[in-house]
């Protein structure tokens, strides 16, 4: 596919102008970049004293890491399709006087958004740790498995950034979506209240069975079965499929409408 071979000679600008987003995106403020730290350990910390220590988790902590781990993703998903899908419009004088593929703007964001994720699990890890949460070896799978639901986020938000440069009700639309979207996975509810009967839909939402192996390989120790690897491949297959196609028809509109 062309974007795959765009995003592979386009690979160090990429990593470049995401590194910089990531260096200056607090510029201007007192502490600057150590906010990408204080943030997510302000979150991690007061969810975990909230249930842990205040509500009393009598799961022995597993729902309290449950729901900031769930969290803590959706957070980052959600950022990289609201930012990505904003990236042609934001980046409109590039597009118009530079010969760089109009992907690579929505794949700088996904990368710094991606980094950004890391960080934020890794201060997730070491809190969790010093909380007496079990650490198990699945967790050598965790960074696989971030890495596929960026690329899904990334595919979705390439969709998104080429319709809205055409429509720019989509970002609005986007924005009353992504909170309604949340509800419909088991995020900040524990997937059991779900009825049995019901559970096997949850699969027909995209980043559910993503956000599942994450946490699967944190909390419990378990790598997805065959019939989960299956369902991330398709999801994968059919949006970066939907996206090289989308993109492919309006790429070369869209430097002449934004």
């Amino acid at each position: 596919m062309r974007i795959l071979t765009n995003l592979y000679h386009y690979r160090s600008y990429i990593l470049n102008n995401s590194w910089n987003d990531i260096r200056y995106r607090y510029s201007g403020t007192g502490i600057g970049f150590l906010w990408h730290f204080v943030n997510p350990i302000i979150m991690i910390m007061m969810y975990t004293m909230v249930f842990f220590f205040i509500f009393y988790d009598r799961s022995g902590g597993n729902y309290t890491f449950y729901l900031i781990s769930g969290v803590i993703v959706w957070q980052t998903f959600s950022n990289t399709i609201l930012r990505g899908s904003n990236a042609f419009i934001e980046n409109a004088r590039y597009l118009k006087h530079l010969a760089i593929p109009s992907e690579i703007f929505v794949a700088r964001t996904t990368a710094s958004e991606t980094a950004i994720l890391t960080l934020h699990f890794l201060l997730f890890l070491l809190i969790a740790f010093l909380s007496g949460c079990s650490v198990y070896w699945t967790i050598v799978f965790l960074p696989f498995f971030l890495l596929l639901i960026q690329i899904l986020a990334f595919s979705i938000a390439l969709i998104l950034a080429g319709l809205q440069a055409f429509f720019h009700d989509i970002r609005h639309i986007i924005e009353a979506f992504l909170p309604l979207w949340l509800w419909t996975l088991p995020v900040i509810y524990p997937e059991k209240i779900v009825p049995e009967c019901y559970r096997i839909w949850l699969y027909m939402n995209p980043p559910y069975v993503f956000i599942k192996a994450i946490r699967d390989v944190i909390l419990n120790d378990r790598i997805p079965d065959s019939c989960e690897w299956i369902i991330i491949v398709l999801w994968l297959i059919f949006l970066f499929g939907t996206c090289s196609f989308v993109h492919e028809k309006l790429k070369h509109e869209v430097s002449e409408v934004i």
